[in-house]
């Protein structure tokens, strides 16, 4: 057992040396590092879903992992012992370092709660249901940094392989990727042993900071230490043995990425100045990597982000960036039976990013299945609102969003706005095309003696599906007579009543247009599904409305098609791996046959281009294609300037060479 009158082996005394705390850590050590576990920690072990595991293998490599199972798996017959009645899979590098007698360190963390305890020890029973471990060292650690989330299981645990399992001695785009996007991860380090204390001392910890706080370049990892607990096992143990072993965990869907490699500490590094809470740096040579994808039962629902990580800072590349932002859920308001509204805002307690009305929000939502990305357009001034009609995995998990949740978003961005002219306007919504409209409509009746006269058309399928009604009668009255609103619905109920629940009944037609009085002199705002702008935009076309006085925004994968459109021989998309440099970041990625569009490329490597519609109709995603040539599988609708390309929909052409794109 370790001498717990003073804890502190040589590394971890240089480290707290170097930082003056040596004499305050000696007392701090003898008081609250025990060889054995006090009553609370033994209960608090039992109830959690999974630990942390870290040891050595053959080659004094060390492994991090995830140990699952159903609460009560952890258990402790005695304080001196802790007994987990659950192996690591045969497919984690961690299961083969799991030998009697091998040293061992433990990490128990309630995410939901943020308590954490550790325990390092030896393992001293080992069978084909479980081990145990005799205790070394116990002690408690603070909630710093530590990102609060909800688990459940999506299956009963049970270790068995149902993913695929890839061992690579470098990291690929979707490891570079996964990392780059990470708040969190889990370190195994060890020290080796002296007189005093033979053998291995293992030491399984914690790491959390905003999203990105970890930066890769090739194969190595840059990674800032924040100021902790003071007792620097971690980095005392990497000053003895310079290896490390890192986990990151895909907590939306369950995949796991293992690295383990060689650190080189930067203990009074300028470039830590640079980043905002950073103490020090340490940086790890990736040497050997195991993804396991669908590897764990467990899933995790981000509640909050850590105010001491929101603290930290970003690397000063990555800030310059757009970058995801926790947002909060502050309430939810139901705007009828398909469609309700999360009212948001930053996390950080920071003011909402200014926007224009009609631009959107791109949001990552966790689901089941993983992240999934998906842009919701802001329906009013002065603060953060989606609305979001239940049509999906991604809304239908926003539907069951509650005050206090937690989701991530890009900044505000869009080219569908309200451009002023003087001249009349005409809105007319498709549906939930609604959101965008809304917005300019509170712009519009906050200066009534400034607007022109708007006439709003809004066509649903049934009264029942209607939202905003309410607030819509609200803008109509604050627009003191410069605002008419049409209802069309498409199927009425047989309980509505005609002139007062809705004012047309069928499709939305130039022939409703003229009866309602749209003014073909004015600027038309088209939204909702393709289809729907399509049988719009011809007439109104024909009708003599010039092209550049409608203005659209397609909710679907498809855009609109405008007049003029010239249909185009396209060259084919490259058959062989095709090299892409990222020139602003200063990463190259290899594109593969099939593998999506330049745009899914850049995300894959951690970078956030703009985009909108993702299928070629609005412009958000242009970039300046520096070298090399692209092609399309089909025209965009949208037209970029000569020299630029539309990542959503662009892919390295056949004969085209290597490619540099300004991004």
């Amino acid at each position: 057992m370790a001498d717990t009158r003073f804890p502190w082996h040589p590394g971890e005394l240089d480290m707290q040396r170097r930082a003056g705390s040596l004499a305050q850590m000696a007392a701090v050590g003898a008081r609250n590092i025990r060889d054995h576990m006090p009553e609370q920690h033994r209960a608090f072990f039992s109830q959690l879903p999974f630990l942390i595991a870290a040891a050595v293998d053959d080659a004094s490599r060390p492994w991090a992992g995830l140990i699952e199972g159903l609460p009560g798996f952890a258990h402790s017959p005695d304080p001196g012992r802790l007994r987990l009645d659950s192996l690591p899979s045969r497919a984690d590098p961690l299961r083969d370092c799991l030998l009697p007698g091998a040293a061992i360190g433990l990490l128990g963390i309630e995410l939901h709660t943020r308590r954490r305890n550790r325990l390092n020890g030896a393992l001293n029973e080992l069978d084909d249901s479980g081990f145990a471990v005799g205790v070394g060292q116990a002690f408690g650690n603070c909630p710093k940094y530590i990102q609060q989330r909800q688990f459940s299981f999506s299956r009963p645990p049970s270790g068995r392989i149902l993913g695929t399992v890839e061992w690579m001695d470098r990291l690929d785009d979707d490891a570079r990727a996964a990392i780059s996007s990470a708040d969190t991860f889990f370190v195994a380090s060890a020290a080796p042993g002296d007189e005093a204390r033979p053998g291995w001392q293992m030491d399984a910890s914690h790491r959390g900071g905003k999203p990105g706080f970890v930066r890769v370049d090739g194969d190595t990892l840059t990674i800032p230490d924040f100021a902790g607990n003071g007792y620097f096992n971690t980095l005392g143990n990497l000053l003895l043995h310079p290896k490390a072993g890192l986990l990151f965990v895909d907590f939306a869907g369950g995949d796991t990425l293992q690295l383990t490699g060689s650190v080189e500490l930067a203990l009074d590094s300028d470039e830590a100045r640079t980043f905002t809470g950073a103490e020090r740096l340490w940086r790890l040579k990736v040497e050997r990597v195991v993804r396991r994808r669908n590897a764990l039962a467990l899933r995790w629902q981000l509640l909050e982000f850590s105010p001491f990580a929101l603290a930290t800072g970003a690397w000063p590349e990555r800030a310059a960036r757009r970058e995801w932002q926790p947002l909060r859920v502050e309430r939810v308001v139901e705007e009828s039976p398909l469609v309700r509204s999360l009212h948001l805002a930053p996390a950080d307690g920071s003011p909402p990013q200014p926007f224009l009305p009609g631009q959107h929000l791109s949001v990552r939502v966790a689901g089941v299945d993983g992240l999934r990305l998906r842009n919701y357009t802001l329906s009013q001034t002065g603060g953060y609102r989606i609305s979001v009609k239940l049509q999906g995995k991604a809304s239908a998990r926003l539907h069951q969003m509650v005050a206090g949740d937690m989701l991530e978003s890009l900044p505000p961005r869009g080219d569908f706005t309200l451009t002023p002219s003087g001249r009349p306007i005409t809105l007319i919504a498709g549906g939930i095309g609604i959101t965008p409209l809304l917005a300019m409509l509170h712009q519009l009746a906050a200066s009534p003696d400034a607007m022109p006269p708007t006439l709003l058309l809004y066509a649903t399928r049934s009264v029942a599906e209607r939202a905003f009604d309410a607030e819509l009668e609200q803008l109509r009255q604050q627009a003191a007579g410069q605002l008419t609103i049409v209802k069309a619905v498409s199927r009425p109920e047989t309980s509505s009543r005609a002139g007062v629940d809705y004012q047309h009944a069928g499709h939305v037609d130039i022939d409703l247009l003229r009866r309602t009085g749209a003014d073909l002199s004015g600027d038309f705002y088209l939204c909702g599904p393709a289809g729907f702008m399509q049988a719009l935009y011809n007439p109104l076309l024909a009708a003599g409305v010039a092209d550049e006085r409608i203005r659209a925004e397609a909710f679907g994968p498809a855009g609109l098609v405008r007049a003029g459109t010239a249909a185009q021989t396209l060259p084919p998309a490259a058959e062989h791996a095709v090299r892409v440099r990222f020139a602003d970041a200063e990463r190259e990625a290899e594109w593969q046959p099939g593998g999506g569009s330049l745009l899914e490329l850049a995300e894959s490597c951690g970078l956030s281009p703009d985009f909108s519609c993702r299928g070629g109709s609005c412009g958000s995603c242009r970039t300046r294609l520096l070298a090399g040539a692209t092609t399309y599988l089909q025209t965009p609708a949208y037209a970029p300037a000569d020299g630029e390309i539309l990542l959503c929909c662009a892919y390295p052409a056949q004969g085209g060479g290597e490619l540099e794109l300004k991004l």
